[in-house]
Protein backbone atom coordinates (compact mmCIF):
# COMPACT_ATOMS: atom_id res chain seq x y z
CA UNK A 1 0.00 0.00 0.00
CA UNK A 2 2.86 2.57 0.69
CA UNK A 3 4.20 1.68 -2.20
CA UNK A 4 0.93 2.63 -4.19
CA UNK A 5 0.60 5.82 -2.10
CA UNK A 6 4.45 6.80 -2.68
CA UNK A 7 3.82 6.29 -6.94
CA UNK A 8 0.47 8.50 -6.35
CA UNK A 9 2.13 11.33 -4.68
CA UNK A 10 4.91 11.74 -7.29
CA UNK A 11 2.47 11.13 -10.09
CA UNK A 12 0.29 13.94 -8.76
CA UNK A 13 3.47 16.03 -7.30
CA UNK A 14 2.01 16.03 -4.44
CA UNK A 15 3.09 14.96 -0.87
CA UNK A 16 2.13 11.90 0.40
CA UNK A 17 -0.39 13.88 3.32
CA UNK A 18 -2.01 15.52 1.01
CA UNK A 19 -2.98 12.22 -1.24
CA UNK A 20 -4.06 10.63 1.86
CA UNK A 21 -6.21 13.64 3.01
CA UNK A 22 -7.22 13.31 -0.53
CA UNK A 23 -8.80 9.98 -0.46
CA UNK A 24 -10.14 10.33 3.42
CA UNK A 25 -12.21 13.63 2.74
CA UNK A 26 -15.26 11.73 0.53
CA UNK A 27 -14.94 8.75 3.68
CA UNK A 28 -15.32 11.67 6.56
CA UNK A 29 -18.06 13.67 4.32
CA UNK A 30 -20.08 10.57 4.50
CA UNK A 31 -19.80 9.52 7.96
CA UNK A 32 -23.36 10.68 9.69
CA UNK A 33 -22.31 14.15 11.95
CA UNK A 34 -24.01 12.36 15.27
CA UNK A 35 -21.64 9.30 16.09
CA UNK A 36 -22.04 7.22 19.00
CA UNK A 37 -19.10 8.57 20.63
CA UNK A 38 -20.04 12.01 20.44
CA UNK A 39 -23.64 11.21 21.82
CA UNK A 40 -21.36 9.35 24.71
CA UNK A 41 -19.10 12.09 25.04
CA UNK A 42 -22.19 14.98 25.50
CA UNK A 43 -23.18 13.09 28.61
CA UNK A 44 -20.23 13.42 30.57
CA UNK A 45 -19.99 15.49 33.57
CA UNK A 46 -23.87 16.39 32.98
CA UNK A 47 -25.22 14.21 36.11
CA UNK A 48 -24.43 14.03 39.73
CA UNK A 49 -25.40 11.32 41.85
CA UNK A 50 -23.99 9.82 45.02
CA UNK A 51 -23.02 6.66 43.55
CA UNK A 52 -19.70 5.78 44.73
CA UNK A 53 -18.68 3.04 42.86
CA UNK A 54 -19.47 4.93 38.97
CA UNK A 55 -15.40 4.39 38.02
CA UNK A 56 -16.27 0.83 38.66
CA UNK A 57 -19.32 -0.20 36.97
CA UNK A 58 -19.77 2.37 34.79
CA UNK A 59 -20.90 -0.29 32.08
CA UNK A 60 -23.93 -1.23 34.49
CA UNK A 61 -25.18 2.27 35.18
CA UNK A 62 -24.62 3.17 31.60
CA UNK A 63 -26.81 0.26 30.45
CA UNK A 64 -29.51 0.30 33.08
CA UNK A 65 -29.88 3.95 32.88
CA UNK A 66 -30.13 4.04 28.97
CA UNK A 67 -32.74 0.90 28.64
Amino acid sequence: MMEALRRTAAEAGAPMAEIVRRALRPYLQGLPEDLPWDRAFRVVGRYAGDASDVAERHDWYLTETTR
